[in-house]
C-alpha cells in the first residue's frame, strides 16, 4: 500500500510537471478584469477557480443611457435563462425561448420565424419598434419599397413618405457561428428596447422599426456552444489560460453552416439555403442601414466604419459618407468609456457578396462591425498585460455600437430617407461610359440560364428579351474577338437603368475596377464569366425593342430520336454530372465516347458522353435512368443503331467502358473544412452522385 501510495503521488508530480511546462507562458494575475469581475488565479498553471467568478451585474455595463428604467413586466435575460448576459453561452434553442418570451410580453416587439437550417433549426426575426408602428408595419413597409422605385413614385409622393414614415435598421448577428458575442447581445438589445421606459428609447421606437436577425447560423453557434460547453470543466469552470483546451475548436470549427459554407461570402449567390430563406424576407424590408457583426482575433481592438481600400466603383459616394457618419457616431460614444477601437483598416467593400456589402447594392448603409473573441476566446481568456477578454465584455461593445447605430439613425431619420431614395434615383442613371446593357444570349444551357434568372429574380434585378433578332451598337463580346454588333431574338437583356442597376454593374462588368492591390478576400466574380455564359454586352445607348420577362422556367427537357438499341446523354450539358450519379444510383452499363460522335440521324455528342445500350441493363434500369436524366433537365436521345454517320460506331472499344466511379469523400483534420463542405454539398445537392464520407482518421 505505501508503495501504491508513493507511485501515485510520483505520478501526480509528473503530471503537474508537464502542466506547468505546457503552460510556461501563462501568467499569473489576479485581481479586476477591465469589466470589474473579480478572477484570482493560480500562480502555477494559470487556471481561474470557479469559486472565485462572481456573475456580472447587467447594471451599469449595459445601460446605454443613464439610469435605465425597465418594466418589470418584460422578462430579464436571468429570469428565462438562469444567468445575466457574458456569464454563459446561450445554445440556439434557449435564444429562441428568450426572444419568445420577451415578444409574448411586449407590444413593442414581433417575432416571426422565416425559414429552416439543414439541420433543422428555426431561423427567425424580431422586428422592434413603438405599439403603433408594429400596428401599420404592412403599411410603413410598403412605402419604403415605394422609395425604392422611383419609377412608379413621384417626387411629390417621395416626400410624403419621407415626412411619415420610420427609418428601418436590421441588425444581423452570428453569421459566423463561433463568432458567438453578437447573439448573447442580441438578446440584450431586444430587452432594452422592450423593457425601456426611458424617453430616449420611446424617441428610438417611434423614429426607427429595427429587424433583428439574432442567429444567421444557428447550426454553427450551436456547433461551438455545444463543444464549449462539453469542454469547459464544470467543477472549476471557465479558464482564461490561453494554453487551455477550450480555446482551441477541433475541426471544422463552428464558423460555417451544415456544409461547412461561409455564409458571409453567399449573399450574392445565395447556394444556402440560410441565405436564400433569409434574402427573401430581406427584400420585402429594404433597410435604410444594415449591420453585421462579427469577431476577429482575441488580440484585436473592436472595428467599425470606413475600411481600408479599395472600395467597389459601383459604390456610390454618399454611401460611403453615411458609413463615415455612423463610425464617427460610434467613437464618441466608446471615447465616453475609454474603449479601445479601429476604422479604416483591413476590410474593404469591393467584393459585393459579403454581408456589409450585398445590402449596399439594396439601398443600405452597409456595416461592419468586429469585436475581438472569435472562437479562440471562450468566456474568458488572457491577453498580453493584465488583461482579460470576456464574453460579456465582447457582448457589451456589440450591445453598445447597435444602440448607436440606433439613436444615430433616429436623430437623422429624414435624411437616411432621402438618401435611400437618392440612391434608387442615381441608379436609373448610368454615366457616360459605363456599361449600358448586358445581353445573353438564348441558346445559352437551360441550366445554366436557371442559375442566372434564379439570382436575378431574387436580387430584385430585371431581365428582358429582345423582341426580334437586332443590331445593337458596341455590343461587344465577353470573350476575345471583339465586337459581335446583333444579338438573337430571344436574348436576354439585362440593362443598367433600372432600381437595381447599382447592383447589375457590379456582378455582370467584366472587369473590376480594383484601386489598392491589397485586397481582403475576393477579387473576381463577373457572373458572365464565372457561369460560361455566351453573353455580351455594350457602353452605348440601348433602343432595341424588348420585353420585361415576369417569370421563367427552364424548358422540359426532351426525350428525341427514336429506336431502342441504346440512349446519349451529351457531356455537354451544365447538369451531365447528375446523369453520373444516376447512373451509379441505378447500376448503369454504360460506354463513353471517346471523341465527337454523329449518330446515324444526325445528332453530335462530344467527348465523355453517355452511351448506355438496352441490351446490358434491365428493362427497369434504363426507365429509371431516363426519367432521371429527363427530371434533371437533361436532354436524352434514343437511336435505333450502333452505326454513326461521323467518329466511332457505338459499340467500339475507342468508346471506353465507363466504370462507375466509388466516391469516397475524407472529412477531419488535417483536410480543410471549407474545401470539404464544398465538395460534400456539390455531390448532395447541386450535383447529386452517390458517395461515402469518411474520417481522415480510419484512413491508413
Amino acid at each position: 500500500m505505501f508503495r501504491l501510495t508513493r507511485r501515485c503521488a510520483a505520478v501526480g508530480a509528473c503530471l503537474m510537471a508537464l502542466a506547468t511546462l505546457g503552460c510556461a507562458h501563462a501568467r499569473a494575475q489576479g485581481g479586476m478584469t477591465a469589466a470589474g469581475q473579480s478572477v484570482a488565479t493560480d500562480s502555477q498553471s494559470g487556471r481561474v477557480s470557479a469559486t472565485s467568478i462572481q456573475p456580472l451585474s447587467t447594471h451599469p455595463a449595459f445601460d446605454y443611457f443613464d439610469d435605465f428604467d425597465a418594466n418589470p413586466d418584460i422578462p430579464t435575460p436571468k429570469s428565462v435563462l438562469g444567468y445575466e448576459i457574458g456569464d454563459a453561452f446561450t445554445p440556439a434553442a434557449n435564444i429562441r425561448r428568450y426572444l419568445e418570451a420577451v415578444a409574448s410580453a411586449s407590444d413593442r416587439v414581433k417575432l416571426r420565424m422565416y425559414g429552416l437550417t439543414n439541420e433543422r433549426r428555426e431561423l427567425m426575426t424580431l422586428v422592434v419598434s413603438s405599439p403603433k408602428n408594429l400596428a401599420r408595419l404592412d403599411d410603413i413597409l410598403a412605402r419604403n419599397r415605394e422609395l425604392a422605385d422611383p419609377r412608379g413614385t413621384s417626387a411629390a409622393r417621395a416626400k410624403e413618405i419621407i415626412s411619415s414614415n420610420p427609418a428601418i435598421v436590421w441588425f444581423s448577428y452570428n453569421v459566423h457561428g463561433n463568432e458567438a458575442s453578437s447573439s448573447e447581445a442580441a438578446m440584450q438589445v431586444v430587452y432594452t428596447l422592450a423593457a425601456g421606459r426611458n424617453k430616449e428609447i420611446r424617441d428610438i421606437l417611434d423614429d426607427v422599426v429595427l429587424v433583428v436577425d439574432p442567429m444567421v447560423n444557428p447550426d454553427g453557434r450551436d456547433r461551438y456552444v455545444n463543444w464549449y460547453n462539453q469542454v469547459v470543466a464544470a467543477g472549476q469552470g471557465r479558464n482564461a489560460s490561453p494554453d487551455a483546451a477550450e480555446h482551441f475548436e477541433p475541426w471544422p470549427g463552428g464558423r460555417t453552416n451544415h456544409y461547412y459554407f461561409d455564409l458571409n461570402r453567399d449573399w450574392l449567390w445565395l447556394t444556402q439555403v440560410e441565405s436564400q430563406q433569409r434574402l427573401a424576407v430581406y427584400q420585402t424590408v429594404l433597410p435604410q442601414l444594415h449591420i453585421d457583426y462579427h469577431e476577429q482575433g482575441t488580440r484585436s481592438p473592436y472595428f467599425f466604419g470606413v475600411g481600408a481600400e479599395p472600395h467597389n466603383q459601383n459604390i456610390p459616394d454618399e454611401t460611403m459618407r453615411w458609413v463615415e457618419k455612423y463610425g464617427a457616431a460610434n467613437a464618441k460614444v466608446f471615447d465616453a468609456r475609454g474603449l479601445v477601437y479601429a476604422t479604416k483598416e483591413r476590410f474593404d467593400y469591393l467584393y459585393p457578396g459579403y454581408g456589409k456589402v450585398l445590402p449596399v447594392y439594396h439601398g443600405a448603409i452597409g456595416m461592419l462591425c468586429e469585436q475581438a473573441g472569435h472562437g479562440a476566446a471562450g468566456l474568458a481568456v488572457d491577453i498580453e498585460g493584465d488583461f482579460t477578454l470576456t464574453l460579456r465584455q465582447r457582448s457589451l461593445h456589440h450591445y453598445l455600437t447597435g444602440l448607436s447605430y440606433l439613436e444615430t439613425t433616429a436623430a437623422n431619420r429624414t435624411a437616411q430617407l432621402e438618401r435611400f431614395r437618392r440612391f434608387f434615383v442615381d441608379s436609373m442613371k448610368p454615366e457616360e461610359g459605363e456599361a449600358t446593357a448586358f445581353v445573353i444570349d438564348a441558346e445559352n444551357d437551360p441550366a445554366l440560364l436557371g442559375r442566372v434568372w434564379d439570382l436575378c429574380a431574387a436580387q430584385g434585378i430585371e431581365i428582358e428579351t429582345l423582341d426580334t433578332d437586332s443590331a445593337i451598337a458596341g455590343l461587344t463580346s465577353y470573350k476575345p474577338g471583339g465586337e459581335v454588333g446583333e444579338a438573337s431574338e430571344g436574348s436576354w437583356v439585362i440593362r443598367t437603368a433600372q432600381p437595381m442597376g447599382h447592383l447589375v454593374k457590379a456582378v455582370f462588368e467584366k472587369e473590376t475596377v480594383v484601386s489598392d492591390p491589397d485586397t481582403y478576400d475576393i477579387t473576381a466574380w463577373s457572373l458572365p464569366v464565372v457561369f460560361g455564359l455566351r453573353a455580351s454586352f455594350t457602353n452605348e445607348p440601348m433602343h432595341a425593342a424588348t420585353t420585361r420577362l415576369t417569370s421563367w422556367s427552364a424548358p422540359k427537357a426532351p426525350l428525341t430520336g427514336e429506336g431502342e438499341v441504346a440512349v446519349i446523354v451529351d457531356a455537354n450539358q451544365h447538369r451531365f454530372p447528375v446523369a453520373v450519379g444516376i447512373a451509379v444510383k441505378n447500376n448503369i452499363f454504360a460506354r463513353f465516347t471517346g471523341g465527337d460522335v454523329t449518330t446515324a440521324d444526325g445528332e453530335t455528342f462530344g467527348p465523355g458522353s453517355l452511351i448506355v445500350h438496352t441490351i446490358r441493363n434491365s428493362p427497369e434500369s434504363m426507365q429509371a435512368f431516363v426519367d432521371g436524366c429527363l427530371d434533371a433537365g437533361l436532354n436524352v436521345h434514343r437511336v435505333g443503331t450502333g452505326m454513326t454517320s461521323a467518329g466511332f460506331v457505338l459499340g467500339a472499344n475507342d468508346n471506353g467502358l465507363f466504370e462507375l466511379p466509388r466516391v469516397l469523400l475524407v472529412r477531419g483534420a488535417p483536410t480543410s473544412g471549407n474545401s470539404f463542405g464544398q465538395h460534400w454539398w456539390l455531390l448532395d445537392v447541386e450535383q447529386p452522385i452517390p458517395h461515402t464520407v469518411v474520417s481522415a482518421d480510419r484512413l491508413e
